[in-house]
């Protein structure tokens, strides 16, 4: 009865009231039993484990992690966008500078073409030019064999 008015530690413990262990420890009115069965318990399970600590540092591993890949994903983005812009740009000049290298071939070959035809139209003018001359001197022979003057010659025909 007086168990009651006093603290806690007088109180018996379970073991005890059960009838299960016949030893009482000392202290605080419990069985030495118990008290082993208690601090064998403790051993099992870690002695700092924080449910709320463990939650949250999962947490910001996890946001850690997306954040990298993330990061990593952005950066990925942008050196695709960044490799094919430098492709497009090098598509166009290497269009350009085959448009110019065509161009300026088309232009080398019109004027050897053109250098072609002048030459043609040198050779032709001294042919007929030479075949004018040999008119010219087959005239005065035929002219000197009749034996007419060369300004009677080029008047009779």
């Amino acid at each position: 009865m007086h168990r009651r008015a006093t603290s806690i530690a007088t109180t018996p413990s379970p073991g005890y009231m059960s009838g299960n262990s016949s030893e009482e420890s000392p202290i605080a009115g419990t069985s030495t039993s118990a008290t082993t069965a208690s601090s064998s318990r403790k051993r099992q399970r870690p002695a700092t484990v924080d449910p709320v600590a463990e939650v949250t540092s999962t947490l910001k591993d996890l946001s850690n992690t997306l954040t990298q890949q993330i990061q990593e994903s952005s950066a990925t983005k942008e050196e695709t966008k960044r490799l094919k812009i430098e492709a497009r740009l090098a598509s166009k000049e290497l269009k350009a500078h085959t448009a110019r290298d065509e161009h300026e071939h088309n232009l080398r070959v019109t004027l050897a073409a053109q250098d072609h035809e002048r030459a043609m139209a040198d050779e032709n003018r001294r042919k007929l030019e030479l075949e004018i001359q040999l008119e010219k001197m087959r005239k005065e022979r035929i002219a000197m064999e009749r034996g007419w003057s060369p300004n009677q010659a080029g008047s009779s025909t």
